[in-house]
């Protein structure tokens, strides 16, 4: 009985770790934060563009503070690369 209960506490355990891969978990917070960016009430796509570049995040115990370097993008004029500071919730 003692190695059954043992065996459901290491199968409950194992079970609920996060298994996303930093590469992953950086794919999906960029794919956030271009949702969220092309989202916007007075966003025209035709005028601005937004590619982001790469993402830098420290993972805290409800959120992920994320820094984002972006480029914009607009017809007829120079590029403008930015960071973008973001506060995105785990759950996405």
């Amino acid at each position: 009985m003692k190695y059954i209960f043992f065996f459901f506490l290491l199968l409950f355990t194992t079970a609920c770790k996060d298994k996303t891969s930093p590469d992953s978990l950086s794919d999906k917070l960029i794919k956030t934060m271009s949702i969220y960016l092309y989202k916007q009430v007075n966003n025209d796509s035709s005028k601005v563009k937004y590619r982001m570049e790469e993402v830098s995040y420290f993972a805290e115990k409800n959120r992920y503070i994320c820094d984002f370097k972006v480029r914009m993008i607009l017809p007829g004029k120079l590029d403008t690369t930015g960071i973008i500071r973001a506060y995105i919730s785990k759950d996405f």
